[in-house]
């Protein structure tokens, strides 16, 4: 009898202990992680950057048992520790607009019927933006590719290539017959790739981005005199 007393005593205080020692365990917070990135904006000619970061979601692993409630805080540190909330994760956003392209025609200011008048498209070329917080960041870097132009029913096209002029992109002059007198459209667009990069080793494209001008240009025929 007095070894079977003995024994769940041994067994209480391993028991104890185990849950003393459990209990003193705690888990730290979870690593912090942010994450940014480029997409398509809202229209054509947009594009959209987001970049965010804070604390992971709470761990479902239950929590161990603790052995006694927290300590209150009365030392005149711990208050001063208290009064400061602790650190929100922070959120930015950013919207790019990509640059409207420029409509160069020669002749300039216009034009006569039977002769040929060139366009060129011209833009800004390659740049980079960046959206970012102070824990995670992208880049994006977005290049004019190819233009088109499209007068009634006429349609040029080619692509851009840069000049001698510092970041400036270009396309070859593309000639447009005037057949007719009277004020012409033309209107153009620009197709871009972009492509960016984050802090958070993510990346990715986007090449369904626009942006796009109009100009009006008149043309003027030959009016026959009647001399007597």
């Amino acid at each position: 009898m007095l070894e079977k007393t003995t024994n769940f005593r041994n067994f209480v205080s391993v028991s104890a202990l185990a849950l003393l020692l459990v209990g003193s365990l705690s888990i730290g917070p979870e690593n912090a992680h942010a994450a940014s990135s480029w997409r398509p904006g809202g229209s054509k000619d947009r594009l959209q950057g987001d970049s965010g970061s804070g604390s992971r979601p709470p761990s479902t692993r239950p929590a161990p048992p603790t052995r006694k409630p927290q300590r209150r805080c009365t030392s005149a540190r711990c208050k001063k520790r208290s009064a400061f909330p602790p650190k929100q994760g922070a959120h930015a956003e950013k919207e790019l607009v990509l640059p409207k392209p420029s409509i160069v025609v020669d002749p300039d200011p216009w034009g006569m019927v039977g002769s040929v008048s060139l366009i060129r498209v011209e833009s800004v070329g390659s740049f980079t933006d960046y959206v970012g917080t102070e824990d995670s960041g992208a880049v994006v870097v977005a290049t004019p590719r190819t233009a088109e132009c499209r007068i009634g029913d006429e349609l040029l096209k080619d692509a851009l290539v840069p000049t001698q002029v510092s970041n400036l992109h270009s396309t070859p002059p593309m000639p447009l017959e005037l057949q007719e007198a009277g004020l012409l459209t033309i209107h153009c667009r620009i197709f871009w790739d972009a492509h960016w990069n984050s802090t958070d080793g993510a990346s990715g494209a986007i090449t369904d981005r626009e942006s796009w001008n109009e100009r009006l240009y008149p043309v003027g025929g030959i009016v026959p005199v009647l001399v007597r």
